[in-house]
């Protein structure tokens, strides 16, 4: 059986799925608001195309076996995201100039 990818909100100007996850038995899925830019390098198997929020509120609330639903890795890498954004925060607090990201929280 083939691994799937679910792409959510891929734009090509990203860096191609493919690079990362190189196994040509992949099967992806395209969620977005618009249609995929197919090339060589991003071919997706199905596409849904329309708003992002409403087709996972769908998803979750059909009849599918709910344990094909399994979003711990996306829980990980956010929180790991998160914490490197508040490292990098309270290195530039120690700053004389006004770096982007403490102005951002100053207004916040």
């Amino acid at each position: 059986m083939a691994d799937l990818l679910i792409v959510v909100g891929y734009d090509i100007v990203e860096k191609p799925t493919n690079y990362r996850h190189n196994n040509a038995d992949r099967q992806i899925i395209h969620i977005n608001f618009t249609p995929a830019d197919v090339d060589d390098i991003y071919m997706p198997q199905l596409e849904v195309v329309g708003d992002i929020g409403n087709t996972f509120w769908q998803l979750e609330e059909s009849d599918l076996d709910a344990s094909m639903w399994n979003f711990d890795a996306v829980y990980t890498a956010a929180r790991t995201m998160k914490e490197q954004i508040t490292a990098n925060i309270s290195l530039e607090k120690d700053s004389v100039v006004l770096m982007p990201r403490t102005m951002i929280v100053e207004l916040r």
